[in-house]
């Protein structure tokens, strides 16, 4: 599936202003930073876009199975239905991901929320699945130190381009509710961590919820930009479930 989207489409701008923006700065791919032609201005290449193994499956957290579609359940004691849309190995999709959070690339999150949006139409009957129950979407936090630092939470931008792109597409999509689940311990960045273990302990504890009956008896779809060994989702799964929230969905760009 190839993931091209108009490159003006996350500009909104009117089409004279359009005109003169593109004249001055000419679009480039996000990925190996090439000159578009400026008659499709896409935010990758042609050749960066194809190069994106879209998965069509949901995975376990717990082995990365694939389900098969309909299921839900691999692991029973996982907690929750992973849906990764692509692979962290592959360059392009690591590329855009790491020029939205350290970047501060804010508009790399329409392709990102685009690859997701991909996945899920193909992905083990999700909007079937959306059709049942009261869901909410939650982003996961950071820490207000941390974003603060950063300026904008990554997942928060991924979950309203998510929405947004749910309604250009005509699908039900929950409204994103934040403040919920709240960061409250701030922890080193798992990427200085080595290995599964040392990762869960250092986001043990990290999540709070805020006010129980947002979740209580709701279905929640966790919304972050990699999976990588899970702790992070496994710790926001935990507190949910301890407040009585029904089902969890992780929605993620990469698995890692």
């Amino acid at each position: 599936m190839a993931l091209l989207i108009s490159y003006n489409e996350g500009m909104r701008l009117p089409q004279p202003l359009r005109f003169v923006v593109d004249a001055l700065f000419p679009p480039r791919c996000l990925a190996c930073e090439t000159f578009l032609a400026s008659n499709t201005k896409n935010f990758l290449c042609e050749q960066c876009a194809v190069s994106i193994c879209v998965f069509d499956a949901a995975q376990c957290p717990r082995c990365g199975a694939r389900l098969p579609e309909g299921k839900q359940t691999c692991h029973n004691d996982a907690g929750y239905v992973l849906f990764a849309a692509a692979s962290y190995g592959n360059v392009v999709v690591r590329k855009l991901i790491r020029t939205l959070k350290y970047d501060s690339f804010e508009r790399a999150a329409i392709p990102i929320a685009y690859l997701i949006s991909l996945h899920l139409e193909h992905a083990s009957c999700f909007f079937e699945f959306l059709g049942k129950g009261i869901w909410v979407a939650i982003p996961i936090p950071l820490h207000p130190r941390k974003e603060r630092k950063r300026g904008f939470n990554q997942a928060t931008i991924i979950t309203k381009e998510l929405i947004r792109l749910a309604v250009a597409f005509h699908h039900s999509f929950p409204q994103m509710t934040e403040h919920i689940l709240l960061r409250t311990r701030a922890t080193e960045s798992q990427t200085k961590c080595e290995g599964s273990k040392e990762r869960a302990e250092n986001v043990s504890g990290a999540f709070t919820i805020t006010h129980p009956e947002t979740v209580r008896g709701k279905n929640v779809l966790l919304i972050d930009d990699v999976f990588t060994s899970g702790a992070t989702m496994n710790e926001a799964v935990r507190a949910l479930k301890k407040n009585g929230a029904n089902k969890i969905f992780a929605l993620v760009a990469a698995k890692a």
